[in-house]
């Protein structure tokens, strides 16, 4: 059963779909019908009548679809396809932005923050500066503090039986070190190692290391040797 029907302009629609709908419904006509007169499956245009735009085929074939149901129903068909595409475009503009939100997450204080590239590119930059500054911060604290300094040998004060120590301990990689007043060979990883002589009774040695800007950090180790006469 065709509808032989005067086609009139019509001003746009709020819905395509709606005013489809309707001017069917209106000529008495069901979708079983319609698809058979048109020759288009009835799924399609049930889709096509509920906006059910993601599950369309490709746009040449809806137009084509467009063409034959307005017809059909003896609506202008050109102004149809427009309506069509038009309200397709705010469709895809409403679809696009959902999904940006659904990649949004809680962001507590601030509210939602969207993952977008310009918002990946702040926090890199947020993240380089906070780099920059927590090194520059460490590197004024570790010249303005003084040096470690950790002895290994003699850890404590003792008595020894022995005419010669080696003295051995580590450091800061830049500050150097001397054991009462003489200069002592620090390595690349801060250790130093010398040997010391001792005289008869108690030997004090005072290990001290100073980094770049003068700060000093010292150890005194006393050490009672005896000679052994036998």
């Amino acid at each position: 059963m065709i509808l032989l029907n005067n086609k009139k302009n019509i001003k746009s629609p709020s819905h395509t779909k709606d005013l489809l709908k309707e001017t069917r419904i209106k000529q008495g006509v069901s979708l079983k019908e319609a698809a058979e007169c048109i020759g288009v499956s009835v799924k399609y245009l049930e889709r096509i009548e509920e906006g059910d735009y993601n599950n369309l085929p490709a746009d040449v074939y809806v137009r084509g679809f467009l063409k034959k149901y307005a017809e059909f129903l003896g609506l202008p068909v050109q102004e149809i396809v427009d309506f069509y595409q038009k309200e397709k475009r705010i469709f895809y503009n409403i679809y696009n932005n959902d999904n940006v939100e659904k990649k949004s997450f809680n962001g507590g204080f601030f509210g939602k923050i969207y993952i977008t590239p310009k918002a990946v590119s702040f926090f890199a930059i947020v993240a380089a500066v906070i780099f920059i500054v927590s090194y520059f911060i460490y590197e004024v604290g570790f010249l303005v503090s003084p040096p470690n300094l950790i002895m290994e040998n003699p850890v404590q004060d003792a008595e020894v039986f022995e005419s010669k120590i080696n003295v051995i301990g580590r450091t800061d990689y830049d500050s150097f070190v001397k054991i009462n007043g003489q200069n002592i060979t620090v390595d690349e990883n801060g250790y130093f190692n010398k040997e010391i002589n001792l005289s008869d009774g108690v030997n004090v040695l005072e290990i001290k290391a100073v980094n770049r800007l003068g700060k000093e950090a010292s150890i005194i180790k006393r050490l009672v040797y005896t000679e052994n006469k036998n």
